[in-house]
């Protein structure tokens, strides 16, 4: 009603250019562009064929350079077209063919024009570059890549009804609610998935599948949002033309444990417990058993391994055996399981079991015993976390340069910083530390951690060399490594060294 009847008629001739481009009748493909990279005119001629394009596609060639054995009504120019022409769709980057093609597309009265060479970046700036002189054509500029996306949307709506009870329409609803799951998964930002989530549950040529709500609440579980995770249940819930399955259930159940919520995830369990269509499987009860190990409930988690025996349809694997080692309590239940294990005649253990049991060991003739049978088994080799539990069980620094030059010789294998560090803590003397600390900034795989100035600012503070940790606490600051309550701790070991850090 704010509008002036000049403003209102302009704005309904906008309206109806817009539709007649979004919804055309007659599309031409000019210059159609191939290389080793991509054969855009093929891509688009396909994309108008998957949405069933009713209306018709012509190809203008001026040059006959190539049409590509296309089956397609081919003219070589736009006055030989007799219809009135909705869109071109220009792939060719030539300048000189550019520039034509407006002029031509302006003498016949074209409503659209969008630019299909190159990729989305290289396609804005050729509008960019182009847009006035289409403007001045009276020309509408179209996004090649958002006009991909509503024809396909707007042809889907038209022929909804014709194609409802046809094969073919299936296929394409089937095909496009694959894409906008895919979407959903592959999302950068969580507002990014949700808002293509609510786009098929509001879409009536769509029906959401349980891969979308699975998707969704994988999104969910990354982002630890469990009070959306739940409402994303509950829906599922209700929704007549879908039922949770297995995937649901155990996405849910691990999320709990998670959040460490063992009241949320026993919840779960009951519900897969009463629904008649799943049954637990291996993924469910080794959630389970890594859920009870982290909250340190062993009872709980024996459980869960007694019902699995019990379960007829389910085995223990390797990742039951190997969580059970890691939760134990002590080393006398640990070796139990490792015990199981190696008798089971369908398993064997691997390298995670045996650098398990290896954080187990107090001493190094334990750890020894271990890294023998690392030796001696012609499936497993070991890998750096092996080398660096065999340090931690040294006594001293001419103990732990054994493992750490049989590290070093293993080509296939590198020290982690918590290698470095461990022998950092082993070093009596600046000097020797020092060599570690250089080995650290030279290697291109690593940088110093908190636990790396730790050592170092602590071994200062003991030898009494206060020009040394003002040094490594500065370079602390300066590389912007985190300052824990350790560090001021042993800053506070020496008054006399601690006065002039007190203000930090």
């Amino acid at each position: 009603k704010n509008y002036d009847s000049y403003d209102y008629k302009k704005r309904e001739k906008e309206r109806k250019k817009i539709n007649e481009v979004f919804n055309p009748k007659v599309v031409v493909i000019y210059g159609i562009q191939d290389n080793e990279n991509y054969k855009r005119g093929l891509e688009l001629i396909e994309h108008f064929k998957e949405i069933d394009y009713k209306g018709k596609l012509m190809m203008l060639d001026p040059d006959n350079e190539n049409t590509y054995d296309l089956k397609l009504e081919t003219h070589n120019s736009f006055n030989d077209i007799k219809e009135p022409i909705d869109l071109v769709v220009i792939l060719t980057n030539d300048k000189k063919r550019i520039s034509n093609c407006i002029n031509g597309s302006a003498s016949v009265n074209v409503k659209g024009i969008t630019f299909g060479v190159g990729y989305p970046q290289e396609q804005k700036d050729l509008e960019n570059k182009y847009l006035s002189h289409i403007n001045n054509s009276d020309i509408f500029p179209v996004d090649y890549s958002e006009y991909i996306h509503h024809v396909g949307s707007i042809y889907n709506e038209r022929f909804r009804y014709e194609l409802l009870n046809n094969k073919k329409y299936d296929t394409i609803a089937q095909k496009e609610l694959k894409i906008k799951n895919s979407v959903i998964n592959t999302s950068d930002k969580l507002l990014e998935a949700e808002i293509q989530y609510k786009g098929i549950k509001k879409d009536t040529n769509l029906q959401q599948d349980i891969v979308t709500y699975n998707t969704m609440l994988n999104r969910y579980v990354k982002k630890k949002k469990l009070f959306r995770a739940e409402n994303c249940f509950r829906i599922l819930k209700k929704d007549p033309n879908v039922q949770p399955d297995l995937v649901t259930y155990n996405t849910m159940i691990k999320f709990c444990g998670i959040l460490k919520n063992q009241e949320k995830a026993q919840l779960y369990i009951d519900l897969l417990k009463k629904d008649p269509n799943v049954q637990p499987d291996l993924v469910t009860y080794n959630t389970m058993i890594k859920f009870c190990g982290i909250l340190k409930n062993q009872e709980k988690a024996q459980l869960y391994i007694d019902l699995l025996k019990k379960d007829p349809n389910v085995q223990p694997d390797l990742v039951t055996y190997n969580t059970m080692i890691r939760y134990c309590k002590n080393s006398k239940k640990a070796e139990e399981y490792f015990n199981r294990l190696k008798s089971d005649p369908n398993l064997q253990p691997d390298i995670v079991t045996y650098n398990t049991m290896l954080n187990y060991c107090k001493s190094l003739e334990e750890a020894k015993e271990y890294f023998d049978l690392i030796k001696n088994d012609p499936n497993v080799q070991p890998d750096t976390v092996t080398y660096t539990s065999m340090l931690n069980c040294c006594d001293n620094l001419e103990e732990a340069k054994e493992y750490f030059y049989l590290l070093n010789e293993n080509p296939n294998f590198q020290p982690n910083i918590v290698t470095y560090n461990t022998m950092i803590s082993f070093c009596d003397y600046l000097e020797e530390a020092e060599e570690y600390f250089d080995l650290i900034k030279n290697d291109p795989n690593v940088k110093p951690d908190t636990v790396t100035y730790n050592s170092m600012i602590n071994l200062c503070v003991i030898l009494d060399y206060p020009k040394k940790v003002d040094e490594y606490f500065k370079l602390m600051k300066d590389t912007n490594v985190k300052r824990d309550d350790l560090t001021y701790q042993i800053l506070e070991k020496k008054k006399d060294l601690s006065r002039s850090y007190q203000y930090y």
